[in-house]
């Protein structure tokens, strides 16, 4: 005999299926399949159609406001969608979005004890010698997304490359033509010239051929997007990441009220300096 809960649920599997094939061009593919997810999290906690105290009830016990903001994006959507009422979770929401704040600036305080300096992050770089020196080289002096170092080196620059990364080494410049990243519909194509010494020897004795990855699998396969979040963040100065690392340049340049250089790091991670200055910036805490 199916249980009241066993129907409940469902119903709201129901519920998102539809209203994942109603929003089919409204989102994106990626961003559909994350409202999904969460709505699935949810469908043996309540049923979507009950009324706003019922679910407020689930939504208030999670603790982590991030968390709780992802949950409540996605069932306020699918209400709306269906016309339901949302108000109620619409002014919840709000509330959380402060919370947020308070609990970034709260996390910000406590990494910017932790961190290593700018100075101490270029002399770990100098110390090393094989292809993490070229990781951690771009992170230091453009900002980059692991995403954006996901590249494969091509002997000559393919015109149709808008769904590629590519490396190319000529006259002595490595060059990346970065076009599969976070921001690329906005910023289309960068293009980074590399003439660093010790970057150029390091590249050439890796001995790429054509079509190899930059950074690849032992057997040269390339890493999927989680697989080369993990790699690089493992190899990064200190297991930092690409993000910590950001954070150091921006504070040293703020430092320095170096803005020549926090434009240049807009450009090369392709950004805008109003989100730099907020989503990477050590002293955003008041």
């Amino acid at each position: 005999m199916t249980t009241r809960r066993e129907m409940s649920k469902a119903r709201n599997l129901k519920y998102i299926q539809d209203f994942v094939d109603g929003n089919q061009g409204t989102f994106t593919p990626s961003t559909l399949k994350l409202y999904a997810s969460q709505l699935n999290t949810m469908a043996d906690k309540f049923g979507f159609n009950q009324r706003q105290s019922t679910l407020l009830k689930y939504i208030n016990s999670i603790e982590n406001v991030n968390t709780k903001s992802n949950k409540l994006n996605a069932i306020i959507l699918l209400r709306k969608y269906y016309n339901f009422k949302h108000d109620m979770l619409r002014d919840v929401r709000e509330s959380n979005f402060k919370a947020i704040e308070t609990h970034r600036k709260e996390s910000l305080k406590n990494l910017d004890d932790q961190l290593p300096s700018y100075e101490e992050l270029i002399s770990k770089l100098n110390a090393l010698h094989n292809k993490w020196y070229l990781l951690n080289y771009m992170y230091i002096t453009y900002g980059l997304r692991n995403r954006d170092l996901n590249a494969r080196f091509m002997d000559e620059l393919p015109e149709d490359r808008e769904k590629q990364n590519i490396v190319t080494f000529k006259d002595g410049v490595v060059s990346f033509h970065i076009n599969v990243y976070k921001t690329a519909k906005r910023y289309h194509e960068k293009t980074l010239n590399v003439t660093d010494e010790k970057f150029i020897d390091i590249f050439k004795s890796l001995n790429l051929q054509n079509d190899d990855y930059l950074f690849s699998k032992p057997d040269k396969q390339p890493y999927t997007n989680m697989s080369f979040n993990v790699i690089t963040a493992r190899h990064s100065i200190d297991k930092l990441g690409e993000t910590k690392i950001m954070k150091i340049l921006v504070k040293h340049h703020l430092n320095d009220n170096n803005f020549k250089k926090l434009n240049e790091l807009q450009e090369s991670r392709g950004s805008s300096l109003n989100t730099i200055l907020k989503s990477y910036n050590l002293y955003n805490t008041d």
